[in-house]
């Protein structure tokens, strides 16, 4: 079963973004939670960010909700914005750990 990445902190204060995606396998997903949807902004980083899931097969998401609380009005392409329900979803078919 794949492993969902859950990482709340912002790459800002934490490493634990970076750590994810270097334990993250093809096929795993990153999901962006709280502080952690900074990094999915529609900036130079987040499109770095998005680029690099995509060469190691890992899909990203972000909060949809927690965008919205942190001003995230554009976030980069490739990173696929999720709501709660599809956040469930995502635990009832992966493995999830949280960072």
């Amino acid at each position: 079963m794949p492993v969902l990445h859950i990482v709340r902190l912002s790459p800002h204060r934490s490493t634990d973004l970076e750590r994810a995606l270097e334990t993250a396998t093809r096929g795993a997903h990153v999901l962006l939670v709280q502080d952690a949807v900074v990094a999915a902004a529609d900036s130079d980083a987040g499109r770095a960010l998005a680029a690099r899931a995509r060469e190691a097969g890992v899909v990203v998401h972000a909060l949809r909700e927690d965008l919205a609380a942190r001003g995230v009005a554009r976030v980069a392409e490739g990173i696929d914005v999720v709501d709660y329900g599809a956040w469930v979803e995502l635990v009832e078919k992966n493995v999830p750990v949280t960072w």
